[in-house]
């Protein structure tokens, strides 16, 4: 994932050096336009990593609780018990 990003921040980072430099020449409306066309681009490759690399954290999960049912229940009890104790404490505040 960090790999992504860093991509990212690189070819930004590129397309802010191209903008500084079309700005000096004068073509801005061209330049905006460019620059906002490479923005979305960038950010689709991002997100499309970022779903790739959650589906992938999801399917080793699933693999995970496949080999190991007990662990997988009892995490689940804890986040439960977990999530349950904290609401009955948001809720007690709220009266």
């Amino acid at each position: 994932m960090s790999t992504a990003v860093e991509n990212t921040m690189s070819t930004l980072n590129g397309a802010g050096k191209v903008l500084k430099r079309k700005l000096n020449d004068g073509d801005m409306p061209a330049t905006i336009e460019s620059m906002a066309h490479s923005a979305g681009k960038s950010l689709g490759e991002v997100a499309s990593q970022f779903v790739d690399s959650a589906e992938d954290y999801a399917e080793e999960g699933r693999r995970y609780i496949r080999k190991n049912p007990l662990t997988g229940v009892a995490a689940a009890a804890a986040v439960g018990m977990i999530a349950g104790g904290l609401l009955s404490t948001a809720l007690r505040r709220s009266r």
